[in-house]
């Protein structure tokens, strides 16, 4: 995935069973801030970009889910990836035409959702090692993840962020105050 080139909505089709789901108001809206460390695992050409997340809240009222999007931008064609309703979309469209091409893509295309069960099975640990590397937090903000068989130490710092970072990955996530739409 590319830097993100600021908000942007795309018009997706969501199936009319999603369209009855509420925003969960007390769980924040997200900015994950993305760096990939390891140059030849770019995405369109990038190595950072945001994605935006927002809550939902699934109609049976007991679990929860994350709809989010990310736009780049390369060689004059905008890519923007959404997962919407546990779907995943890439809506692409090319610099100066009037009309987007939105297809789906195929299950767990995108990770958005799989970022909650690895943060809420996180553990706290003392210090931590991202290979040589130390990473620096305050003792009882520091935690143990693992996001797609990767090790992840995730320091708190506050109320309001928190960094996950991993050998060839780093999530800087700030909760936004307000809304975006996705």
């Amino acid at each position: 995935m590319a830097a993100s080139q600021g908000l942007v909505q795309p018009h997706l089709p969501v199936p009319t069973h999603h369209r009855q789901q509420q925003t969960f108001t007390s769980f924040p809206l997200l900015r994950i801030h993305v760096t990939i460390k390891r140059k030849n695992a770019n995405f369109h050409g990038q190595s950072e970009f945001d994605v935006f997340a927002s809550p939902v809240v699934l109609t049976d009222g007991t679990s929860l889910r994350y709809d989010g999007y990310t736009t780049f931008v390369e060689d004059g064609t905008k890519f923007t990836y959404s997962l919407v309703g546990g779907a995943s979309y890439l809506a692409t469209k090319k610099d100066g035409a009037n009309t987007e091409t939105v297809q789906c893509l195929p299950s767990g295309a995108l990770s958005y959702d799989s970022v909650l069960p690895a943060l809420n099975d996180a553990v706290p640990i003392r210090s931590a090692l991202i290979g040589d590397i130390s990473v620096a937090c305050a003792s009882s903000n520091l935690f143990k993840s693992l996001y797609h068989d990767a090790i992840f130490a995730v320091c708190a710092s506050g109320s309001s962020e928190f960094t996950a970072t991993g050998l060839d990955l780093t999530l800087d996530v700030e909760y936004l105050q307000n809304p975006v739409n996705i």
